[in-house]
Formats: structure tokens, C-alpha cells, sequence
């Protein structure tokens, strides 16, 4: 049998032997090896079908012993940076709940300090009592168990009655010292009493 002259007559030739057996095809797959890739990109894609379901596995094994130059690419090690040392720090729970109970310790004390300073200025009041009931600021619904100074001399037991939504007889009853069936005089104590003493 004599050589065929041309690279497509070669490559006809090795794939009509190829269909009869395993080393027909390992010699094809070392033909196709040993093409530059310029010629390779040009061969038609039937050569690499007739090595059969593992052909591109004998092909990658024929390139890789003709030409080293032609192994697949790979990439350089990632060099992994390590981060700081508080981000490593903050990454624990531990860390984390004890930071967060700090930082409530640190906001109490500065909550209560600035309480006090602003109560020491002026700017806020401090609660304020009368032999041990809280007085109202103003006489309302929301008014519960508080001392109350009347600021003018029109009130009457209905419109407290209204005001705050008691009932005659339990206005009366904390309020011996008053006589109701007169307006109140201005800066008279009435006793709004609360759900405890209703």
C-alpha cells in the first residue's frame, strides 16, 4: 500500500481504518496531534468524528505527548489577603454580643448623665409630687391617680365629670375637703384618683 500524498487524502485514509479498530483510531488522533493549531482550526469537523465517542480524550492524550506547548492554560495561584485583624475580630459572636451589651452599658450612662444635666439646666422637669401622687399637668382622660391645681375659678363637678370620665360619687368621695355644689376657686386641689382607688 503506498502513502497518499496530501494531509486531506492522509486523513480519508486513517478514517476508513479508524471504523475497524482501536489503534486505526489512536493513529488518527496522533495525526490530528501532531497539525500545527493554525491547520487544525481548517480540518472538517468529520476527522474528529470518526474517532469515535472518546475521540477528543485520545486526541487530548496524543496532543499532550507530541507538544507540552499546547497544554491547556492555567491560571496563577490567587494569593488569598488575609483581612485585618478587627474585621477577624468582629467575624466572632462572642465579639459581636459583648459589643452590643458595651454599647448599652455606654448609652445608659450617657442617657441618665444627660437626664441629669438637663434637669440640673432647666430644660427638662423632674416628676413632680405631692405627698406621694404625681400631679397632673393638665386635667384630661389620660389623667390617673394625680393631684391637680385648678388654674381658673369656672370648674364644676359636671366638667371634670366630662373631662375625665368619673363618676360623681367617686369625685366626691377623693375629694372630701371640696364642697361641689360651688365652682371651684382657682388653685384648688382635686384629687383625680386611679384605677387602684376607684
Amino acid at each position: 500500500m503506498s502513502k497518499p500524498q496530501s494531509l486531506e487524502a492522509a486523513l480519508e485514509h486513517l478514517v476508513k481504518a479508524a471504523r475497524n479498530g482501536r489503534r486505526a483510531k489512536a493513529r488518527l488522533a496522533t495525526a490530528l496531534a501532531k497539525l500545527p493549531p493554525e491547520r487544525l482550526r481548517k480540518i472538517s469537523p468529520k476527522y474528529f468524528a470518526a474517532l469515535g465517542p472518546n475521540g477528543m480524550k485520545l486526541f487530548a492524550d496524543a496532543r499532550g505527548s507530541t507538544d507540552s506547548g499546547l497544554l491547556p492554560v492555567t491560571k496563577p495561584a490567587v494569593k488569598v489577603k488575609k483581612p485585618p485583624f478587627i474585621r477577624r475580630l468582629l467575624a466572632r459572636p462572642w465579639v459581636k454580643g459583648m459589643s452590643v451589651a458595651s454599647l448599652c452599658i455606654l448609652a445608659g450612662v450617657v442617657i441618665e448623665q444627660t437626664g441629669s444635666y438637663a434637669i440640673d439646666a432647666g430644660i427638662l422637669e423632674p416628676a413632680r409630687t405631692y405627698q406621694g401622687w404625681p400631679v397632673c399637668r393638665r386635667l384630661d382622660l389620660a389623667g390617673d391617680g394625680c393631684v391637680y391645681w385648678t388654674s381658673s375659678d369656672r370648674l364644676t363637678i359636671e366638667q371634670i365629670m366630662t373631662v375625665t370620665g368619673l363618676g360623681p360619687e367617686i369625685i366626691v368621695r377623693a375629694n372630701p375637703h371640696i364642697d361641689f355644689h360651688y365652682r371651684l376657686p382657682e388653685g384648688a386641689m382635686l384629687v383625680v384618683p386611679g384605677t387602684l382607688y376607684r
